[in-house]
């Protein structure tokens, strides 16, 4: 048993049986996102790609 913030996208996939589904009173939450990786570790071609991806988009990234 648990509780846990989903975004709306995701709810809507849910079995709505299967689920107790409260929206927020107030919906905006800002988010902040990280990407983490072992320093030095091994990184496929597609997780190369995809940091690429997030550099050019968000910037700031080391």
């Amino acid at each position: 048993m648990g509780v846990t913030l989903l975004p709306r996208s995701i709810v809507e996939r849910l079995d709505r049986a299967a689920y107790d589904v409260i929206p927020l009173a107030e919906p905006k939450l800002v988010w902040h996102l990280a990407l983490i990786w072992q320093k030095n570790g091994y990184l496929s071609h597609a997780a190369r790609a995809w940091l690429a991806v997030t550099r050019d988009v968000l910037g700031g990234l080391e």
